[in-house]
């Protein structure tokens, strides 16, 4: 990685992002506490790619995770059917 874990680097890459550091630890953490976002099945539920978003669904048996990702540069409400089948 091009981030440093240290508060204050002697030399820090230009290219470092704050945000993005920030975003990863909180992802980390999350993964580390939900266990079907490291060993659940894997199904896609959303892919538009003229709005850039993409959800799919990690799940064990009795726990299910939804994950919505807007990959574009505008901030959006997006709705999602709910229930089985699907």
């Amino acid at each position: 990685m091009w981030w440093s874990d240290q508060p204050n680097p002697p030399t820090r890459s230009a290219d470092y992002r704050g945000d993005f550091f920030a975003l990863m630890r909180f992802l980390n953490i999350r993964r580390g506490i939900h266990t079907p976002l490291r060993r659940g099945t894997c199904r896609p539920i959303l892919l538009d790619e003229e709005r850039k978003l993409l959800a799919l669904s990690r799940s064990l048996p009795g726990d299910e995770i939804i994950l919505l990702m807007n990959y574009g540069n505008t901030k959006q409400k997006v709705k999602l059917t709910v229930g089985r089948p699907g």
